[in-house]
């Protein structure tokens, strides 16, 4: 799928709950490779688990679970995060999306990004 490789440091599952798939955390070892990765997660969008895993039992199990790849937010930015796309659900935002830990959001499908730090920035768009 992804042409190039991605260069690894380290990485680990994070502990979910029973009964639930774990996230797996990953640190890179070139920033650019990961910026270029995170880039390309779009096409992650209709990719099912058993496209990229055929022979894994655990792909098998979640035959219907789509692949994502998100950054990991600190409690802070996580709910900014989630208050932003409810916004954009209720039709508030046109598009939101974070990058390199910083969050960004548009009005309108011609206007400028604009950066979230807080939620007063976020009550302010």
């Amino acid at each position: 799928m992804f042409q190039s490789r991605v260069k690894i440091s380290t990485s680990h599952k994070l502990y979910s709950g029973k009964n639930k798939p774990k996230n797996i955390i990953v640190k890179f070892i070139s920033h650019k490779k990961k910026t270029a990765l995170y880039k390309k997660r779009i096409e992650l969008t209709n990719v099912k688990i058993t496209q990229s895993f055929p022979h894994s039992t655990t792909a098998t199990a979640l035959a219907s679970e789509r692949l994502y790849i998100n950054q990991n937010f600190t409690s802070f930015r996580k709910d900014l995060m989630k208050e932003a796309n409810q916004m954009k659900k209720d039709g508030l935002l046109v598009s939101v999306w974070s990058m390199d830990g910083k969050i960004y959001v548009k009005t309108s499908p011609d206007g400028t990004p604009k950066r979230i730090r807080s939620q007063e920035d976020l009550d302010n768009v």
